[in-house]
């Protein structure tokens, strides 16, 4: 894999380098818009840490134009799943939780006043104490990187290593191609639930935000694994249809492109939704 050692603000075009980027903190609305240089590619940034220096990499399950610098081949990728240096994992009910705490902030405050913590009071404490010097010899163990998911039938992600996976916030109408085999987190207003029939209904929620409209699908299966589920979301159907203030609604989803070539977020678990910053079973007993 290539090492990158500059990316461009997508908002702003301006150029940093990973010392300037150093500078900010995690929390920085900076880290959250960083492209390649030469084709746009999203990037995220890692700061330093005791196993490995500040870093640069292309997100997850996305590569660079063919003609870019940056671009590497999807076999190299593939390699470095088969040997264990990127591993699918699926993350657990309390991971899923804090991610979606974390969009309900987002929806319901205004831009840039939201105070995030991760990392943050450790960095305080540790702020004026003396860390190991390294440099591009120093000796580090080696780092598993987290491709995460919420697919059934992936291994929970052990030892503590969902707060190290970075994912994406999005909000409806920010949702493209791109974005295709990524699990992210998404939020908007909940309009619609539509239930089909059958003894696997096909359901959807529709969601809308800012006059953009995107449609969120369940995964037949998911009513099978989950006891109840779909008597809730009949149950939260009907609320809908009763209600002038419609409610928000934050979900973790994997993005997919549909038979027909539209992208489409798919919902695998209850656990993995929040209804005005609640859990469904919770929402629908306060109403």
């Amino acid at each position: 894999m290539k090492n990158i050692y500059k990316v461009k603000d997508s908002q702003t075009k301006k150029i940093y380098t990973i010392d300037e980027l150093r500078k900010l903190s995690d929390e920085d609305e900076i880290l959250h818009r960083l492209v390649c240089i030469n084709c746009g590619c999203p990037m995220t940034f890692t700061h330093d840490s005791a196993s490995r220096r500040a870093f640069l990499k292309t997100w997850n399950r996305q590569n660079h134009d063919q003609n870019c610098n940056n671009y590497y081949d999807r076999e190299e990728r593939k390699v470095l799943y088969e040997t264990g240096q990127i591993q699918n994992g699926r993350l657990n009910t309390a991971a899923l939780n804090s991610r979606l705490k974390r969009m309900d902030r987002l929806l319901n405050e205004p831009k840039n006043s939201i105070k995030f913590t991760n990392n943050s009071a450790a960095r305080k404490r540790n702020k004026h104490s003396v860390s190991e010097v390294t440099t591009d010899n120093t000796k580090r163990d080696s780092v598993t990187r987290i491709s995460p998911t919420t697919d059934p039938s992936i291994a929970v992600i052990e030892n503590g290593a969902h707060a190290h996976v970075r994912m994406d916030y999005r909000f409806i109408g920010t949702i493209g191609r791109k974005l295709i085999g990524r699990t992210i987190v998404i939020g908007g207003i909940l309009e619609a639930v539509t239930i089909g029939k059958g003894l696997d209904p096909h359901v959807s929620f529709q969601v809308k935000y800012n006059g953009k409209d995107f449609l969120i699908r369940l995964r037949p299966d998911v009513f099978q694994r989950q006891v109840g589920f779909l008597n809730r979301i009949k149950s939260l159907r009907n609320i809908l249809l009763v209600m002038d203030q419609k409610p928000i609604l934050s979900a973790v989803v994997e993005i997919q492109s549909s038979t027909r070539g539209i992208v489409e977020a798919v919902l695998l678990d209850e656990n993995a939704l929040h209804i005005n910053a609640q859990a469904l079973g919770v929402y629908i007993t306060l109403h």
